[in-house]
């Protein structure tokens, strides 16, 4: 989560498409081993709803998270 976090604020060098979906599988797949996917996935779509419209991050799992 605190990845997500770093990357809506637009840190990270070269970070490409395929590094948020690795970040973002990898939040939900541990949010599962602590039985709380849904409020991972919540908190994920509210971290990355606070990014600007034409943000990375949100250009990338805008959709998935159906913030269109």
């Amino acid at each position: 989560m605190a990845a997500l976090q770093w990357l809506t604020r637009g840190h990270g060098y070269e970070i490409t498409a395929l590094d948020i979906w690795g970040v973002y599988h990898s939040t939900l797949k541990a949010a599962g081993h602590l039985r709380t996917p849904n409020d991972s996935k919540s908190h994920t779509k509210e971290l990355v709803a606070q990014e600007p419209a034409g943000g990375f991050v949100r250009q990338v799992l805008g959709r998935e998270l159906a913030l269109a």
